[in-house]
């Protein structure tokens, strides 16, 4: 039989100091900005740049497919590889 801890009320507060200890809390923003800003840069080459326009949108797209699926994707080894961290806010 299971042991039954003591109930006692739930405190956010509490929840939020243990999740923003751990040390994976980190933001994505960089990989974010490189796969936004290849697929809005092929896109603005396209009239200029027609076939190899094309192609930057179509790696930055499958770069976004498979980053976005939880897969490796090249964007995660793009610079910069700074950690940038949550803000929590009331």
């Amino acid at each position: 039989m299971m042991a039954m801890h003591p109930t006692r009320p739930l405190d956010p507060m509490e929840i939020l100091r243990k999740l923003t200890g751990l040390p994976h809390r980190r933001t994505y923003i960089t990989e974010v900005w490189w796969l936004v800003g290849g697929t809005a840069l092929g896109l603005l080459l396209l009239p200029a740049l027609s076939w190899l326009a094309f192609l930057l949108v179509g790696v930055s797209v499958g770069a976004a497919l498979v980053y976005f699926d939880w897969r490796f994707s090249p964007v995660s080894l793009l610079p910069p590889r700074a950690t940038s961290q949550n803000i929590i806010g009331k």
